[in-house]
């Protein structure tokens, strides 16, 4: 994480991932869920297996839900973010920035959602105040919509950092940039 306050703007910048389900906890939801209408008869067997046509709609799904819920997220932080591919797990991962001068309620979503030892890990759409669901999963097959959950969280925030940000979110944006000033670059 990142603090650079200039004379354009408090620019706060970190790393983000969106994660989404792994293959045999997909292989296991579509068992699970094999009942829901819709499911049987496009993508998944009687007995729960994915079919190749299921693993097809799958796989065209997951990149259009990560970029929906990037869109989602930046509606309802105020935030960018940029993809800048998957790591080697199969996540998403990212920068994204705010000027916190324009949108100063960036300061209590990143804490929200820091992926800190102290905090829960990730948060699913469903947790994430503002995000309209039906966005992330518009158009999203049946198979996909019952096998595949999506999560996200910011990345390599400090402990020290998380602390940082917990006593600045409740503060007026200019005392809150000066008690995050020492995780920045000041110009």
């Amino acid at each position: 994480m990142k603090l650079e306050v200039d004379e354009s703007g408090a620019w706060l910048s970190l790393g983000f991932s969106v994660v989404t389900t792994d293959e045999g906890t997909i292989k296991d939801n579509a068992r699970d869920r094999a009942c829901y209408d819709g499911i049987l008869k496009r993508g998944v067997t009687k007995s729960g297996e994915i079919t190749d046509k299921g693993w097809e709609y799958i796989n065209a799904d997951i990149p259009e839900m990560e970029k929906r819920f990037l869109a989602e997220l930046s509606r309802v932080s105020g935030m960018t973010f940029r993809e800048e591919g998957h790591d080697r797990h199969g996540d998403l991962v990212g920068s994204c920035w705010v000027d916190l001068n324009e949108h100063p309620e960036a300061l209590a979503f990143i804490f929200s959602h820091a992926n800190d030892a102290n905090m829960e890990p990730y948060s699913e759409p469903h947790e994430i105040t503002g995000m309209k669901l039906e966005t992330v999963y518009h158009k999203v097959h049946p198979v996909t919509l019952h096998s595949v959950d999506i999560s996200f969280g910011f990345i390599d925030v400090s402990r020290d950092e998380a602390e940082l940000l917990l006593e600045a979110k409740e503060l007026p944006i200019a005392e809150a940039i000066e008690i995050l000033k020492p995780i920045g670059v000041l110009a």
